[in-house]
């Protein structure tokens, strides 16, 4: 049952529509009308503000007889208790539709705006930074030499071979042959010995009385020799590798052990490496090759807050008594690990740290291009445009690898204008 629409106006209804609403009405309050027809009069008197008043006086009037106790026949009892479910049913049916109509009339003028919502989110979301390069990718590529995997065919010749090494790196050892001015100690290059290098001779393990020093001239893998600088080196005495040479074979070691894919026990070599570096008498620059190496271990293994905590006590250390390229190196390293953490706050204020161009083309390349991805992960494309057309500005015409990268990020801006 429909009536036209424009009896939903509040003026005085006609007659034959009025008659037609107040029969459904009484029917209503008789019990007579069936859900159906209940809920299509609950529709009907949403037309009308007076209609709905008059619908809803009537369901209140029933549900109140309803629940007044009168004496009657069990049968005519059961009657009641139907007629006042119909009553509750009508009045639950009215505040359905009322709300439901009223919800949809506050919705209309909202429909476009939340329809176009996801094409708003989906053209502010930004892409996430990566390492791995790929012709097609829609991810802005960071350049982070020492974060890439390593390439075996292009590995540069190690201290000392992994295959070879069969102890671990000694600092203290003993002249075992002293003869015709020459002094054979039994350390040799897996303990970071190499022509030119030092050893402190002592007499005794407590390392109290020194004698002297030997200057190392032949180095073998376990072995050394050198000339007497004093005629008293005598077999048996202690000879005592310095601290930054012990050091360097322990890294040594460690990196042998990353190239082979042993990464746990070179991260625990780096570490260890790193703790006695702290205790030595060795310079910042040494201490933080050490955090340098442990970083991208921990990178390595997927510990990327422990690379950055790394990368950050290495940074540290620089400060501006080492070389522009040796921070611009580590510089770049963290902000490419803070990026791949998503701290961008972090990598934008390392980046802007001791900003002064490099030494290294390259590498002043390279930062302009991770300020590009920097820029572009935030969403500001065009802000990440020049930096990328700068880097490939600059970049030395021999860095093919970086070139790839830098064209395919900036290509990858043009295309999506």
């Amino acid at each position: 049952m429909r009536w036209p629409a424009h009896a939903t106006s509040c003026k005085k209804m006609t007659e034959p529509t009025q008659s037609r609403f107040d029969q459904e009405l009484a029917k209503f309050a008789r019990g007579e009308l069936n859900p159906a027809a209940a809920r299509e009069l609950a529709r009907t008197a949403l037309e009308s503000p007076a209609w709905f008043e008059d619908l809803t006086a009537a369901a209140l009037a029933k549900s109140a007889l309803a629940s007044v106790s009168i004496p009657v026949e069990p049968v005519r009892r059961a009657w009641w208790r139907s007629r006042m479910f119909l009553a509750t049913a009508a009045v639950v049916s009215i505040a359905v539709f009322v709300l439901a109509y009223l919800g949809r009339s506050s919705q209309k003028g909202n429909e476009v705006a939340r329809v176009g919502r996801p094409k708003s989110l989906a053209a502010t979301v930004t892409p996430k930074p990566t390492l791995m390069f790929s012709a097609g990718s829609s991810q802005p590529v960071l350049l982070a030499e020492d974060l890439q995997p390593a390439n075996p065919s292009a590995s540069a010749p190690v201290f000392r071979g992994q295959a070879q090494t069969a102890r671990f790196p000694q600092r203290t050892g003993s002249i075992v042959l002293v003869e015709d001015g020459l002094v054979t100690i039994d350390l040799g290059s897996m303990d970071g010995l190499s022509k030119g290098s030092q050893v402190e001779v002592y007499r005794d393990r407590g390392l109290k009385d020194r004698v002297g020093v030997l200057h190392i001239a032949t180095v073998f893998r376990e072995q050394a020799r050198g000339e007497a600088a004093v005629s008293d080196f005598k077999a048996q005495y202690i000879v005592r590798i310095g601290d930054s040479t012990h050091l360097q074979a322990l890294l040594q070691r460690a990196g042998d052990l990353q190239s082979g894919g042993e990464l746990s026990q070179a991260r625990q070599i780096a570490t260890d490496a790193s703790d006695w570096a702290n205790r030595a008498k060795v310079p910042d620059r040494e201490k933080s090759k050490a955090l340098e190496l442990l970083a991208r271990l921990d990178f390595q293994m997927g510990d990327l807050q422990s690379a950055q905590a790394h990368y950050r006590a290495a940074f540290d250390l620089l400060g501006g008594t080492t070389s522009a390229n040796d921070v611009s190196q580590v510089q770049n390293d963290l902000a490419a690990i803070a990026m791949l953490r998503g701290d961008y706050e972090l990598a934008e204020k390392v980046l802007e740290q001791g900003t002064a161009a490099p030494a290294s083309q390259r590498l002043r390349a390279v930062r302009l291009n991770n300020l590009g991805v920097l820029a572009e992960s935030r969403g500001d494309r065009q802000q990440a445009e020049p930096f990328y057309a700068k880097a490939l500005d600059i970049l030395p015409p021999n860095s093919l690898n970086e070139r790839k990268v830098v064209e395919t990020n900036l290509a990858r801006l043009k295309e999506s204008r």
